[in-house]
């Protein structure tokens, strides 16, 4: 799990507006974060329909302020499944684990299935993302900071 703390500068400004408009200048800058994070996981798988699979989740939670920021494999929004005419759909939002955290040997009634390795994708692309996700989100911040003292005025 992980936190974010602003610098101090961003913190004063946020301190001078309270409420929900602070609440909606942070949702704002995390989900700018996010988009940077996502896209750098994306960028670095080499399959498409993987790509596709990556996603991001930005929900407050039932009940308290708090507010639950995913991104990764299988994460998004739900779609309605279709029913596939033929067995198996590759690698999409359900079955994307098999490629990030790999597959032990397995079989079928036809044979041997193989198995898959871990994928080192996610990791990779949250770390090399980290400092472009950390300054999209102060940048998203302040230039909602900024609009929102505006309006004030």
């Amino acid at each position: 799990m992980k936190y974010v703390t602003g610098d101090k500068k961003l913190d004063r400004r946020l301190n001078a507006v309270k409420g929900p408009i602070a609440r909606r200048v942070m949702v704002q800058g995390i989900r700018a974060g996010m988009a940077e994070v996502r896209e750098a996981i994306r960028s670095e798988v080499p399959y498409p329909s993987v790509r596709r699979a990556i996603g991001s989740r930005f929900k407050k939670r039932k009940g308290s302020n708090n507010y639950r920021a995913i991104v990764g494999g299988g994460v998004g929004k739900r779609n309605k499944r279709r029913p596939s005419r033929r067995g198996g759909v590759g690698i999409a939002k359900e079955n994307v684990h098999w490629y990030l955290l790999g597959t032990s040997k397995r079989s079928s009634r036809i044979g041997d299935r193989g198995a898959m390795p871990p994928s080192e994708a996610v990791q990779r692309g949250f770390n090399k993302s980290a400092p472009a996700a950390m300054a999209a989100v102060r940048k998203k911040i302040t230039q909602e900071l900024d609009k929102a003292l505006k309006k004030l005025r």
